[in-house]
């Protein structure tokens, strides 16, 4: 059961996306037919800095127990640069997952789950908020704002891309439509996920 709702924050944490203007987007998250979740989100620009925030919900029955996950993003870019992640997860009412990461001006000093402290001393300038705004071409790798490390980039045809986590092996594929990030499916021995854009065809139920 951990590992599940594991992978299913991963997908969720990334979930803070930039549409050229648009202040408000809507996802819902989805398996075995039926919606478990939404997320929500605005984007604010302000000069050269562009900052996210991202809130949102799943519900899941994992054998006999009912997990709730509640999400709380924050991420700032400036100038195409990324500077800073405040990400944390409840499940159940209790802290499950965190990450901060800022840019002090040389480096970026990251922790992870209340972990050691680490740091970081090249720019980052792609995340995988990213991939929702813009379809990754020519792009090998994603910094994950989540996890604190970079994720391999695949192509896999007709505006699909595999996104992969080299220290669990999981991966995510998503999907375009004429440059428009559409859908993100995640396979899990249990279940499949798919997150969907509200306005790409998503349905509230």
């Amino acid at each position: 059961m951990k590992k599940l709702i594991i992978t299913l924050f991963s997908l969720i944490f990334s979930v803070v996306a930039l549409f050229g203007q648009t202040s408000n987007q809507t996802y819902f998250m989805k398996a075995l037919g039926k919606k478990i979740g939404e997320l929500h989100y605005t984007r604010q620009v302000s000069g050269e800095d562009v900052y996210f925030s991202n809130v949102g919900f799943l519900e899941v029955n994992l054998l006999v127990k009912k997990v709730r996950m509640d999400i709380e993003n924050r991420i700032h870019y400036h100038a195409g640069q990324f500077i800073s992640a405040n990400n944390k997860a409840i499940v159940n009412g209790e802290v499950h997952n965190s990450s901060r990461i800022e840019w002090n001006g040389k480096s970026y000093t990251m922790q992870i789950d209340g972990g050691e402290k680490k740091t970081i001393s090249s720019p980052i300038f792609y995340s995988g908020s990213r991939l929702y705004f813009e379809e990754p071409r020519g792009i090998e790798k994603a910094f994950s704002e989540a996890s604190g490390i970079y994720m391999s980039v695949k192509p896999l045809g007709a505006g699909a891309y595999e996104v992969t986590d080299p220290q669990t092996e999981r991966s995510m594929v998503y999907y375009y439509e004429n440059g428009v990030q559409t859908k993100v499916s995640m396979k899990h021995p249990l279940l499949t996920v798919y997150l969907v854009r509200a306005d790409a065809g998503g349905a509230a139920n």
